[in-house]
């Protein structure tokens, strides 16, 4: 790396930035098999490691170019490649947001100072450790322990899929991933991180229901939980049940006699919805304060979305984007948090992680005397569709009334601005998990008031 960066220097480079990436892997899939077959399993193994260099020139234009370590490929080549990178006949491509904003890349004069031994040295292993992103079980379990444990989302599938969906596939895989960055400003900084990951995905064996495909993310394979895994899809996949007679067809009651908890899974969709908005600054005035704060945030411990520093080298942290309901914040380009998937990708403005601060209750959303018995919609599924009027539809719900089920509130659903939907929520629980909808998600219950009203769609059977 050091090499690397003199050699950039010498090319009269003005920044310029070393990523190297060592990881090893194992993919475990089960797909079962019909006819009473026994199931398939395929058992994959990865190792990959590669450096990655980014270079700025004299006139602002970025470069870029990668090797795997071990090719025989001399520094000098590496940053020549990384000059030319642009194709033949047309304008090389202006210097990304992370590489051009990043206070850590400094011009050719203070590259030429630099102590290439002693520079830039940060406390980033101590963070990594801090944030417990390594499990020291990683890639231990042998492949027939693993696959053993897969069939608790089998037998799950065939407890409460109630023979309306099968398991098309369930994966698992494990990594584990050491990192070094090196910036021609002086950062020198390595850290280590396992990741854990479960995928299962559910085909039809019934008319009306779905396929779908639920994923949970973790350093620790340990945390994935695949009874809970399969237990969300199924809930996902299955067909709408009939409604019962607790509300009468077309209308439900007042907004004033009933409330709706989204349930974990249920909330991190509304949160994945309202996400586009309080990335981009966009989110709705409200004019009520809401229970819902939303963070930005690439320090929580023991997940693999977390990091001591972030794509451009910048230390990590957490940022508020929504308090109260009213936005705080924006990922703005050049100005927030830099994503790097792999270390063939140039960073990218993009959250972290998207977390829903637990406990929180703001008081004066119902009026008084108006809690109608106790009646309330527990919603664990929710489709919704955003646009000038949202329409939040629940696909797998039940009445409740003094803790009491009364019977399938499926097929309910609210047409309204998003702002009112945020001023309705009223409480967070103190329930949080962590679900991947796009980015990773930790979210509790949400309990909405005030919305009104409620309807029941007009078809056959309901």
């Amino acid at each position: 790396m050091e090499a690397v960066l003199a050699a950039a220097r010498q090319a009269g480079c003005v920044a310029a930035e070393v990523f190297v990436k060592d990881g090893r892997g194992r993919q475990v899939t089960l797909e079962p098999s019909s006819a009473g077959e026994p199931p398939c399993r395929l058992v994959s193994r990865t190792r990959e490691a590669g450096a990655a260099l980014r270079v700025v020139d004299r006139d602002g234009r970025a470069g870029f170019a990668w090797a795997g370590l071990g090719d025989p490929i001399a520094p000098a080549d590496l940053v020549d490649a990384a000059r030319r990178s642009p194709a033949p006949g047309r304008e090389p491509a202006p210097a990304p947001d992370g590489l051009a904003a990043a206070p850590d890349l400094a011009p050719a004069d203070g590259l030429a100072a630099a102590d290439a031994a002693t520079a830039g040295v940060a406390p980033a292993m101590v963070r990594a450790l801090e944030l417990d992103l390594v499990d020291p079980d990683c890639l231990r379990s042998g492949d027939d322990a693993v696959i053993e444990r897969m069939q608790e989302g089998v037998a799950e599938v065939g407890r409460s899929g109630e023979a309306m969906v099968e398991i098309d596939r369930i994966v698992v895989a494990e990594a584990s991933t050491r990192f070094h960055f090196a910036t021609s400003g002086g950062m020198r900084e390595s850290f280590e991180r396992t990741l854990a990951m479960l995928s299962i995905a559910l085909v039809p064996a019934a008319p009306e229901a779905r396929a779908v495909v639920e994923e949970r993310t973790s350093c620790r394979l340990a945390d994935l939980d695949l009874a809970e895994c399969a237990r969300e899809a199924i809930l996902r996949s299955l067909p709408e049940r009939e409604a019962g007679e607790v509300v009468a067809t077309g209308a439900a009651p007042s907004a004033e006699t009933i409330e709706i908890v989204l349930e974990p899974r249920a909330a991190a969709s509304l949160v994945a919805a309202l996400a586009p908005s309080a990335l981009s600054g966009g989110f709705p005035e409200i004019r009520r304060p809401s229970a819902l704060t939303l963070y930005d945030d690439a320090i929580v411990a023991g997940r693999p979305s977390s990091a001591p520093f972030d794509g451009a080298g910048r230390p990590t942290s957490r940022r508020i984007l929504v308090e109260g309901g009213r936005p705080t914040g924006r990922i703005e380009p050049g100005g927030a948090h830099f994503l790097r998937p792999s270390y063939r990708d140039l960073p990218a403005s993009g959250p972290a992680a998207l977390v829903v601060a637990p406990g929180v209750r703001v008081s004066g959303q119902m009026p008084e005397g108006a809690s109608g018995g106790g009646l309330s919609i527990r919603a664990a599924i929710i489709d919704i569709a955003p646009g000038a009027e949202w329409t939040v539809r629940v696909r797998r719900g039940d009445f409740w009334n003094d803790g009491k089920r009364l019977g399938p509130a499926d097929g309910l659903f609210w047409e309204g601005s998003p702002a009112r939907l945020i001023q309705a929520v009223s409480e967070t629980g103190d329930d949080p998990r962590w679900y991947q909808c796009g980015p990773s998600i930790c979210t509790p219950s949400l309990t909405l008031r005030g919305l009104s009203t409620w309807r029941r769609e007009a078809r056959a059977g309901i």
